[in-house]
């Protein structure tokens, strides 16, 4: 089975939807930028010294041979969702299945409960050997069609969703899972305490139609608070992303000027964001994103965003299709719901990224695994 070797550097990273209003805070109002005391400022050191753990821009990456050639000719339906990280989730699974001699149909779904659904059920009729899916809305919504599929024998792979993968489930292997958005919401926590050297005042963009940013949400407050900072958050809805989301940002920051720093939830939506602020004024606030791709690296060149954690949404979809092939010939899948790797993107290691939304490209290695190439 596959290992990632660097797990132990790097890797030092749905809970419940975000039960709050369309705006909320927690921590006390403050300037957020002081810590509250000897104690609290060591934990601003450990949380610097930890950040450094997360500046490796090629990690180390191990594919386990499989025991024999998998086969070819399989079926698989990929939920693909609107937004563009679903996207290049897409274009991998494709690019994967293609090594492997596999049949692909793309399905789209939108950020709605009806369109969810209805989508999962159409694959469910599809009867595809293997669902390579965007798990973004709730799973309870679509556990009949999940319990079909697996029912059916189909292998279901998921990603950014809130349920595990694993022994006594449907699925077989996830990412962009609980534990990969916490890890990217803690180092968010720590790039925003290294910068302040001190506890910061955090404002979260929660997005609740959507469970993957719920740990991601979670364990920036915790970091946050821990180092004596304030985390606020507010409600969005992502199919506001680039519409009305940037002008309801402003309205929260300019009722909370205390705050210094936006987090995403990922990068796609700063989307209008930076015109937005500097319209109103506020190009002092610091951008902090994750799940960068290639769009927001040109924007964190140009200081749009402060800085960014890419994670990588490549090779996330390259191993889910190995854990698949894994299953097929009888070999160990291992971690249902591996973390990581992770790697904060600032601008003076663009270049040793790459493009972000292929780092580290890895086609090659599962190729090659696979005895296909």
């Amino acid at each position: 089975m596959k290992k990632l070797r660097n797990m132990g550097v790097i890797a030092a990273s749905t809970a419940a939807l975000l039960t709050l209003a369309a705006c909320s805070g927690t921590g006390t109002p403050s300037d957020g930028s002081t810590p509250r005391g000897g104690a609290e400022s060591a934990i601003v050191k450990a949380d610097i010294a930890k950040l450094a753990q997360y500046s490796n821009a090629k990690p180390s990456v191990d594919v386990v041979a499989l025991n024999k050639k998998p086969p070819a000719g399989k079926t698989m339906d990929i939920i693909n969702c609107a937004v563009p990280v679903c996207a290049l989730y897409t274009k991998d699974a494709q690019q994967a299945a293609a090594a492997l001699g596999w049949k692909t149909k793309v399905v789209t779904t939108q950020f709605t409960p009806e369109s969810y659904t209805a989508t999962w059920t159409s694959v469910v009729q599809d009867k595809p050997d293997v669902v390579f899916a965007a798990a973004v809305l709730p799973s309870a919504l679509v556990k009949s069609q999940v319990d079909a599929l697996h029912s059916a024998g189909a292998i279901v792979l998921t990603y950014a969703g809130d349920a595990p993968a694993g022994a006594g489930t449907p699925y077989t292997y996830s990412k962009a899972n609980s534990a990969e958005q916490s890890q990217q919401g803690m180092v968010q926590g720590l790039i925003a305490v290294a910068d302040a050297k001190a506890g910061p005042n955090v404002m979260f963009l929660a997005v609740p139609d959507t469970p993957s940013a719920a740990p991601t949400g979670a364990a920036l407050k915790k970091v946050v608070e821990a180092a004596g900072g304030t985390f606020n958050s507010l409600n969005v809805n992502t199919a506001d992303i680039g519409t009305k989301a940037p002008a309801e940002v402003v309205s929260f920051l300019q009722a909370h000027p205390a705050v210094k720093y936006v987090a995403l939830p990922w990068d796609d939506w700063i989307s209008g964001l930076p015109g937005a602020l500097k319209s109103a004024g506020l190009s002092s606030i610091k951008v902090i994103g994750t799940a960068a791709n290639a769009t927001s690296e040109k924007d964190l060149q140009t200081g749009l965003i402060y800085r960014s954690i890419v994670h990588p949404t490549g090779q996330n979809a390259w191993f889910m299709i190995d854990a698949a092939v894994r299953q097929m010939v009888g070999d160990k899948v291992g971690d249902p719901n591996p973390a990581g790797p992770v790697s904060v993107v600032e601008p003076n290691n663009i270049s040793a990224i790459g493009d972000a939304s292929q780092w580290p490209h890895l086609d090659s290695l599962f190729k090659k695994a696979w005895r296909v190439g």
